[in-house]
């Protein structure tokens, strides 16, 4: 089956669009270990009737409709409260983007400082210019004394 097939037939048996599947995944992943291993039993439950009614989908793509379905019902079902803590980490969670991406090129950073010499403002334009990530050459640096443990450079 194509790409572009499997993509419509995953928003036909959702009804979600990919951004919207996305946010559904997202709020999984914020969820407590034990609410991700009732969703995860939930999608059992939904992956078989879905795997007989569909035979000519994939079988990875029938998991991941019946995990998004099974978050969706969980979600609910919950309570109230679970419904109101759920959604305060949703909003908790990711806070500080930047420092993430920045993190996530760190091996990048640490070879721009110490192999290639450069200071942390030409850093910083490195990584605007080359890896659209526009940050500022102190919280560079503050991340650097962090992971690098280094006393005033």
């Amino acid at each position: 089956m194509d790409a572009d097939l499997l993509h419509s037939a995953i928003v036909r048996l959702l009804k979600k669009t990919e951004i919207e599947q996305k946010q559904v995944l997202r709020s999984f992943v914020k969820m407590p270990i034990q609410s991700r291993l009732k969703v995860m039993e939930i999608s059992k439950d939904i992956f078989y009737p879905l795997k007989e009614k569909n035979k000519d989908i994939p079988l990875s793509a029938l998991s991941y409709v019946s995990l998004i379905a099974a978050i969706e019902k969980y979600k609910a079902t919950t309570n109230n409260i679970d419904k109101n803590i759920l959604d305060l980490r949703l909003k908790s969670f990711g806070k500080y983007p930047k420092k993430d991406k920045l993190i996530d090129k760190w091996a990048l950073i640490k070879e721009l400082k110490t192999v290639k010499k450069l200071s942390w403002r030409e850093i910083s334009k490195y990584l605007k210019k080359y890896h659209k990530l526009d940050v500022a050459h102190s919280t560079i640096y503050d991340l650097w004394k962090k992971f690098e443990k280094i006393d005033g450079e």
